[in-house]
């Protein structure tokens, strides 16, 4: 009788531990499966028990394994979920242009048009994919310091026809007021924004 008792404390302690590991799991999917899957384990748990202790721990080694691996992969489609489709084709013309902004802000004379194009840059980009509108504005402001610091390492060197270079953090400013005013359009002209993109789809 004793030992019935330790195998089902056992068991008990088994279950609790795995229902605190699905904290692994993103929170809908926790409500939706979390009960199924502590009670699926406890079945599990107890037939593995069969086998004595070393049954217990091959059985957690599986389970543990088998838990990073699923919630990692819930954990990345539940973030897909909420930040939009992937599209890798917007990111590479962010950072096309990131660096085209840096290059232009070495020239003396280009200083207006690399911050032009960081404003309506990342407003159209914001425009197109709003839920990453904040990693747009900080991909497209990384160009200017990332130049200055390849050209003369970070520090704002004067020249004959030039005063100074933006300072490093300044360079963020017109990148995130460009992007969000892209997301305050979309959610603005939403009937515009989907128009666009039907005529896009028919062009192709």
């Amino acid at each position: 009788m004793s030992v019935s008792n330790s195998l089902e404390r056992s068991i008990n302690l088994s279950a609790r531990l795995y229902g605190i590991l699905l904290i692994a799991y993103p929170p809908t999917f926790r409500r939706e499966f979390g009960g199924q899957m502590v009670q699926v384990f406890r079945a599990a748990c107890r037939h593995s028990l069969r086998e004595g202790s070393r049954g217990l721990m091959r059985f957690w080694l599986q389970a543990l394994a088998d838990l990073i691996t699923s919630a990692a992969a819930e954990r990345f489609s539940d973030w897909r979920a909420r930040s939009g489709q992937c599209r890798p084709h917007l990111y590479m013309g962010a950072l096309i242009l990131s660096l085209v902004t840096g290059y232009l802000h070495l020239r003396a004379d280009a200083d207006v048009l690399s911050v032009a194009l960081l404003l309506g840059g990342a407003c159209l980009f914001s425009l197109a994919h709003p839920k990453g509108a904040l990693r747009f504005a900080l991909l497209l402001g990384l160009g200017i310091p990332a130049a200055l610091i390849v050209a003369h390492g970070g520090v704002a060197s004067p020249g004959p026809h030039r005063d100074a270079d933006l300072p490093l953090p300044a360079a963020f400013m017109p990148a995130l007021i460009g992007a969000y005013t892209g997301v305050f359009a979309h959610r603005l002209f939403p009937r515009l924004v989907n128009s666009l993109r039907l005529g896009r789809q028919e062009l192709y």
